[in-house]
C-alpha cells in the first residue's frame, strides 16, 4: 500500500520533531544499550542523517564516542553487546563506516561466551537472555562454522526435559509458566530457532521449533479480545495487541515456522490471527494506548505495514491506513506531546527504540521507505 501526500507530509513533520528531540542529547548519561539507550539513539541519528545528507554526522559521532568511553557490562540484545555487534555490523556491511576487524571479533566472542553463560543459566529471553543474543549472531552474519555447530551443541546440552526452553519473565511469576509472545516468550524462540535452521538444516533444531509449536497451537482458541492467553494453559483471552505482547507476534512465530518447515498449516494459522487481529482497531479492542514501538500505534503500524505488503500481499491493506489516520490524528490533536510514552504514572518522555521517539523515527523513515537498511530485523519484523 502506498500512503497519500497528505500522509507522507503529516509522518515526515513526526520524523523530523523525532530528530529535533534526539540530536541534541548527551548520549554518555544513557546507557550504550540498542533498545533502550544510546546506541539506538546513535541508529536513528545515524540513519536520519544519511537519508536527509546531513553532514552533522550526530550519529556517529557519539557512536564512536560511547564505544570509546562506557564499557560493555553485559551480552543482551536489548542493552548488551549483541545489540552493538548486530548495528555495528549492518553499518560495515553497508559501507557507512568501516570498523577494525578486532572489534567485531571482540564482540563477537563476548556474545558467544554470553550466550553459553546464560543458556547454562536458564535465561533465554529474547530481550535479556540467551536467544536475542543467539539471533543477533545469527543476522550479524558473522559466525564460522564450527561457532555454529557450538552454538547448537550449548543449546542441545542445555534443553530441558520437558523440551521446552524457560521463560524468564510471566506475568504470573509461576516457576512452571511458559510465557507464549515476542518479546519475552516462545514466540521469538521459534523465529530465533527457524533463522538458526536455515543455517544448520539440524533435525535437533528442527524438533525445538516444532516442539515449541505445539504449545501454541495448544492454546488457539478465540477470545473477545485475543486469541491467546499471557501464559499456557490460562483461560483469560485479554491480551493487548502489540509487538511485546499480543497475538500479531504470535501470527509471525506462526508464519515463520510455517515457511521455514513448508508446513500451510500454520501459514494458514498466522494469517488467521492477523486478520483476527486487523479486526481490533478501537482503543478499548487493542488496548493500545501510545505511539511507542514496543506496545504503541508505531509498532502496530510497523508490524501491519510490514505483513500486509510481505504477508497478506495488501489484502487487507486498510487497515495501514486506520492506524496511519490515529497517529496523524494524535499527532494533530496534540503536536510533539503525542509521542509521550504512557507509563503507571502518566505520560513521559523517552528517547530510546522501544519506548521512545529514536523508535518512532525509525518507524517514519520505513514507511517513507528513507531506511538506510533494513532496521526492523532486530524486532523480529
Amino acid at each position: 500500500m502506498k500512503i497519500s501526500d497528505y500522509q507522507k507530509n503529516r509522518i515526515e513533520m513526526i520524523l523530523h520533531d523525532c530528530y529535533s528531540k534526539t540530536s541534541e542529547l548527551n548520549l554518555i548519561n544513557y546507557p550504550n544499550s540498542l533498545l533502550d539507550g544510546g546506541i539506538g539513539i546513535c541508529l536513528f541519528n545515524l540513519m536520519y542523517e544519511k537519508s536527509y545528507s546531513i553532514k552533522k554526522e550526530t550519529g556517529l559521532i557519539n557512536l564512536e564516542k560511547i564505544l570509546e568511553e562506557k564499557e560493555v557490562t553485559n551480552g543482551s540484545l536489548c542493552s548488551g553487546s549483541a545489540g552493538i555487534l548486530w548495528l555495528l555490523s549492518k553499518i560495515k556491511l553497508n559501507n557507512i563506516v568501516d570498523f577494525e576487524d578486532c572489534l567485531l571479533q571482540d564482540l563477537k566472542d563476548h556474545c558467544i561466551n554470553s550466550f553459553i553463560f546464560e543458556i547454562q543459566n536458564e535465561n533465554n529471553d529474547f530481550l535479556y537472555g540467551s536467544f536475542g543474543i543467539l539471533y543477533s549472531l545469527i543476522i550479524s552474519n558473522v559466525l564460522t562454522d564450527s561457532e555454529l555447530s557450538l552454538l547448537v551443541t550449548e543449546l542441545e546440552k542445555n534443553r530441558p526435559i520437558t523440551g521446552i526452553y524457560k521463560t524468564n519473565l510471566k506475568p504470573s511469576y509461576r516457576p512452571e509458566g511458559i510465557n507464549l509472545h515476542l518479546a519475552h516468550g516462545i514466540a521469538s524462540y521459534i523465529i530465533v530457532s527457524c533463522e538458526l535452521f536455515k543455517l544448520t538444516k539440524s533435525e535437533f533444531v528442527k524438533d525445538m521449533i516444532e516442539s515449541h509449536m505445539d504449545i501454541l497451537v495448544s492454546n488457539f482458541k478465540y477470545g473477545e479480545k485475543s486469541i491467546f492467553p499471557s501464559e499456557d494453559g490460562f483461560k483469560d483471552r485479554n491480551i493487548r495487541n502489540g509487538w511485546c505482547y499480543g497475538d500479531i507476534g504470535i501470527g509471525l512465530a506462526f508464519y515463520a515456522a510455517g515457511k521455514t518447515l513448508n508446513k500451510s498449516y500454520f501459514i494458514k494459522k498466522s494469517i488467521d490471527i492477523f486478520r483476527f487481529t486487523i479486526s481490533k482497531t478501537t482503543l478499548k479492542q487493542s488496548q493500545i494506548y501510545d505511539f511507542s514501538v514496543c506496545h504503541g500505534l508505531m509498532g502496530n503500524l510497523l508490524l501491519y505495514y510490514k505483513i500486509c505488503n510481505h504477508i497478506l500481499k495488501e489484502s487487507n491493506s486498510s487497515i495501514i491506513n486506520v492506524y496511519l489516520m490515529k497517529v496523524i490524528a494524535f499527532y494533530n490533536r496534540y503536536g510533539v506531546k503525542s509521542m509521550d510514552y504512557k507509563d503507571i504514572e502518566g505520560y513521559c518522555e523517552k528517547n530510546g527504540i522501544l519506548l521512545g521517539y529514536s523508535g518512532i523515527g525509525l518507524v517514519c523513515l520505513t514507511l517513507l521507505e528513507k531506511q538506510t537498511f533494513n532496521w526492523e530485523e532486530i524486532l523480529l519484523v
